[in-house]
């Protein structure tokens, strides 16, 4: 099973306001149980938890992610292209409208 964990250390670090002292990822573990082992222990049973390191963990999250999950990765780079495509539309439209405005305003003064 996959399972979305997300962590938050006890001091907000060097900005709350950008996420420093946060921590995301997923991992594969048979079941919730296994799922908390291995974030609280990522090193094994018998070595510091992560409630204990240097800045430890105030909060930990773990969402178990199946089939009847909804999630989606968000493309950027497509967002990107398609953001980028439509501006560069606009900017033709607009400058095929300037050139229009022109020919007319020069068809009126050469007639």
């Amino acid at each position: 099973m996959k399972f979305l964990v997300c962590e938050r250390q006890e001091s907000p670090g060097c900005d709350y306001t950008i996420g420093c002292g946060m921590r995301y990822g997923f991992i594969d573990a048979e079941n919730i149980d296994d799922a908390i082992q291995k974030t609280v222990f990522p090193d094994g049973p018998d070595e510091l938890p992560t409630f204990l390191w240097d800045g430890g963990m105030a909060e930990i999250l773990i969402v178990q992610i199946d089939a009847s999950t909804s999630y989606s990765w968000v493309d950027i780079d497509s967002l990107k292209a398609q953001h980028d495509e439509a501006e560069s539309e606009e900017k033709r439209k607009a400058t095929e409208v300037n050139e229009r405005a022109l020919l007319d305003k020069l068809r009126k003064k050469y007639a």
